[in-house]
């Protein structure tokens, strides 16, 4: 995360029209904000398609944003918005049968959790960063892409006995410099992240 200087200067960058400003709030938010409309959805592409129009409504709104807190605040918000008009447009239903009224109030309720939850993984995410390439690889195509570890093999050329042991190492190198930072929320939370066989 960057230090609050630099939330000023990214916040009055995109007021002034400055692409850069939003191309790091967009490396920032799109990867949590896909996990957070992929819990309401249920499709990753659907995901990706709101968060991408949701940075373009963004930038076409960036005038009225005064603070980092306040663009992080309204990404969510517009991006559980449009979950729920894509949801009631395409008059889908959860696995459970939720009529859509039943499904907004549960939205309401799992919006502070999806919240929390995906910044946990940005911070993840970021340690990601630090670890060797195929470890970083098999970690970002199991939690990123969701794929299974039959079709990491493939695309990475590798055994699964690979991707199983590549997995498990990624996680206990992020363990570590997590409890290195200090970080015992991240450390619990990377414990419950859950993998497709």
């Amino acid at each position: 995360m960057s230090n609050p200087s630099e939330h000023i200067d990214i916040v009055s960058g995109l007021r002034q029209g400055e692409t850069r400003s939003l191309s790091i709030l967009f490396d920032q938010y799109f990867t949590p904000l896909c996990h957070f409309a992929l819990h309401f959805v249920q499709d990753s592409d659907d995901a990706k398609d709101i968060v991408l129009v949701t940075f373009n409504k963004l930038w076409k709104n960036r005038e009225n944003f005064h603070t980092e807190e306040h663009i992080k605040s309204w990404l969510y918000l517009a991006t559980k918005n449009s979950c729920l008009d894509l949801l009631k447009a395409n008059d889908r239903r959860l696995a459970h049968e939720y009529s859509f009224s039943m499904l907004a109030e549960k939205f309401e309720a799992d919006f502070e959790i999806r919240q929390i939850e995906s910044e946990l993984l940005r911070k993840i995410y970021e340690e990601t960063a630090n670890l060797p390439d195929k470890c970083r690889a098999v970690f970002e195509l199991t939690y990123m892409e969701g794929l299974t570890s039959g079709e990491i093999a493939e695309r990475l050329n590798i055994s699964i006995s690979n991707v199983t042991s590549q997995r498990t190492r990624a996680i206990q190198l992020l363990k570590i410099a997590l409890l290195d930072k200090n970080n015992l929320l991240l450390y619990f939370f990377l414990l419950t992240l859950n993998v497709k066989t």
